[in-house]
């Protein structure tokens, strides 16, 4: 049973932890906002010298959003083990720890960090483009929530790669209802609950489409939990069930020998 985020000292603790009693793990402080350290974590593949797909995991953009806080954490200290020979994993596990202490969506500004990585970036997303500089990645998950709707979506960016976005929806579908065939903003999902904008509509400024559009991820997941009709547990259990699905997936396609992202 996952611990529930209570505050930010213990998203630290939890951190240290887990980095001080792991091996091949680097842990650097990228920025302190208002005291509170944000973390980037290396988990670096246990083969060490052969090639692996590189995961980019992020989590906490949104202060209230901290399902996804949870996941990452959970996710570290119990599910990695049989994926540390597989993959490469580097992590932000809360980019916004003002907004999770405040229970905020924005930072300490009050700014919509993922509205910024294109033009007027946020002291959080410049320190994302500095760590990212020269680093591309086979998949980046990043994991939110949507208080306004009563079952799980997202958002899919792909560069001509196996789609991921309905093997995760139909393996969360059968954790709680998927929102399918809905509008959500100006998009609407297919049948699988997926969305996949086009060029010309995609919204500027957020992480994914930063990172796709400068070709630093070849595929981006954007998994959002119902967070005004689920539990913080039943949240929590969909995206762990999203990235450990999307990890099987990618799996699968190495096996067919296809080149990673370099």
């Amino acid at each position: 049973m996952p611990k529930l985020v209570l505050n930010y000292q213990s998203v630290v603790e939890r951190i240290e932890f887990f980095s001080n009693h792991s091996p091949n793990v680097i842990l650097q402080t990228v920025e302190r906002i208002v005291e509170l350290p944000i973390f980037f974590l290396q988990v670096l593949s246990a083969n060490s010298g052969q090639s692996v797909p590189k995961i980019l995991i992020s989590a906490g953009i949104h202060g209230d959003e901290p399902a996804g806080v949870e996941a990452v954490l959970t996710f570290l200290e119990q599910y990695l083990p049989p994926w540390r020979n597989q993959f490469h994993f580097d992590v932000f596990p809360c980019l916004n720890p003002f907004g999770l202490v405040h229970n905020l969506r924005e930072n300490s500004d009050g700014i919509d960090i993922n509205r910024t990585f294109e033009d007027e970036p946020t002291i959080e997303a410049r320190a994302v483009q500095s760590v990212l500089e020269y680093s591309k990645y086979d998949l980046f998950i990043e994991f939110h929530e949507d208080w306004e709707y009563d079952g799980f979506y997202l958002f899919e960016l792909n560069e001509n790669r196996m789609q991921l976005g309905e093997y995760v929806t139909s393996a969360v579908g059968l954790i709680g209802k998927l929102h399918q065939n809905a509008l959500v903003d100006e998009y609407r999902t297919n049948n699988e609950a997926v969305l996949r904008p086009t060029p010309e509509v995609r919204v500027r400024g957020p992480m994914p489409v930063y990172l796709f559009k400068r070709k630093k991820a070849c595929r981006t997941i954007t998994c959002e939990t119902p967070s005004s009709f689920w539990s913080m547990s039943k949240r929590v259990d969909a995206h762990l069930k999203a990235l450990t699905t999307a990890l099987d997936c990618l799996l699968e396609e190495n096996q067919y020998g296809l080149e990673f992202c370099q």
